[in-house]
């Protein structure tokens, strides 16, 4: 008769080991943050005195880049490499490889600052992360035949393309960067489907059940399919208006189905669902700024500063702790983290709409921002660089 053994089989990894690049989230994670408390400040220099990044990328758009193509691809990047083995069973890279992978997109961040790195060696180093990585995450994703997550490999495909149009097609550079922003919202609509709902119901101990309705969930994928393509077309459409406001309703529905005032206990919930409510915000400024009503940077700072800086710091905060072995609790210096960085998204959206407060509303939302980064890095470098608390590989 067979026997079950009481204890695991598997070796524990020692706690002093460096634990780095185990797996994706790690190193993808903590440079994210890195990037993000060093090229904030750098970009408030250049804003004030006027500096000029040498090359094709002038220095508003150096900005866009390193936010678009630098921190949030990173996030991106350290979220994937760590979903996919959860969604197939095989891992993805690590050690080496995974070292080599974070070299190929740490190069770029600051090679396009030093004048003596041609700039044709950025644009080759810098664009050909995306598809690196694309194929880190095919290989996996064919062999357990995972076809319906294969999404994932053109979306990034496209982005890469985007990312040469800045380099090597300067008057396509703002709608490059427009489409970018366009698709991580993408991205972030589908992943956000997938696990918001899910970390509010674990969050609350299951104590209540969101609600979605697939009518809703297939029309915002489609709708924001749309939104890429009809950008691309006629960005200042009256087409643009109406799908952004069918938009603003749709995410406004589904945001109303994970809410419940039981998480505004829980940071590691309302942090995410703070911000995919600027996901609503996002979209009824962009009606209002195609329509001429306001700046469209106030909503393209909704979607970047509000949706992609709340939601990724939150996600990182939460995925960091969930993969490591830890219980699943905030250290209470991070809820100012996510405080800081929703005031920054706020200061920055709705400051400038009052005259005179345009300079004020980006200095001080870049340094709330840099704040918010640097109480992450305080907290999560231990947690990113060392093994799990468990034990186990990962």
């Amino acid at each position: 008769m067979a026997t079950i053994p009481l204890q695991e089989p598997t070796t524990k990894i020692p706690a002093n080991k460096f634990a780095l690049f185990e797996l994706g989230f790690r190193p993808f994670f903590l440079f994210a943050g890195v990037v993000a408390v060093i090229l904030m400040p750098l970009w408030l220099w250049m804003y004030k005195a006027g500096r000029v990044v040498e090359g094709p990328i002038t220095f508003q758009l150096w900005h866009a880049n390193e936010m678009l193509f630098g921190y949030s691809v990173a996030v991106i990047a350290g979220f994937l490499l760590t979903a996919v083995p959860n969604w197939t069973g095989i891992k993805t890279v690590k050690g080496f490889w995974l070292a080599a992978l974070l070299l190929l997109f740490l190069l770029p961040r600051f090679s396009l600052l030093i004048p003596a790195v041609p700039v044709w060696l950025t644009a080759l180093l810098d664009i050909s992360f995306l598809p690196m990585l694309a194929a880190a995450l095919a290989t996996p994703l064919i062999r357990a035949g995972k076809i319906h997550n294969l999404i994932f490999i053109p979306l990034l495909l496209v982005m890469a393309a985007l990312h040469a149009a800045v380099y090597f097609a300067p008057a396509w550079a703002s709608t490059a960067m427009l489409l970018e922003t366009d698709l991580i919202l993408l991205l972030i609509t589908i992943i956000g489907g997938r696990v918001i709902g899910f970390f509010t119901e674990r969050g609350l101990g299951m104590t209540f059940k969101t609600r979605s309705w697939p009518v809703v969930e297939y029309a915002l994928i489609a709708g924001m399919l749309l939104l890429v393509v009809v950008d691309g077309v006629a960005a200042n459409g009256v087409w643009v208006v109406i799908l952004s406001l069918a938009l603003m309703i749709l995410h406004g529905i589904r945001l109303a189905g994970w809410w419940t005032n039981k998480m505004l206990s829980v940071p590691l919930i309302w942090v995410l669902q703070f911000g995919y409510a600027w996901m609503v915000i996002g979209f009824a400024l962009k009606a209002a700024a195609v329509a001429g009503l306001v700046s469209p940077m106030l909503a393209m700072h909704a979607f970047t500063a509000g949706v992609i800086g709340g939601l990724t710091l939150g996600m990182m905060a939460r995925v960091s702790i969930g993969h490591t072995g830890r219980e699943m609790v905030l250290q209470p210096v991070m809820l100012w983290s996510f405080v800081l960085l929703n005031i920054a998204a706020v200061v920055r959206v709705f400051f400038p709409l009052v005259s005179g407060l345009e300079t004020f509303a980006i200095l001080i939302s870049g340094i709330l921002w840099t704040l918010a980064f640097l109480i992450f890095l305080w907290v999560y470098t231990p947690i990113l660089i060392r093994p799990r608390v468990d034990g186990q590989p990962g």
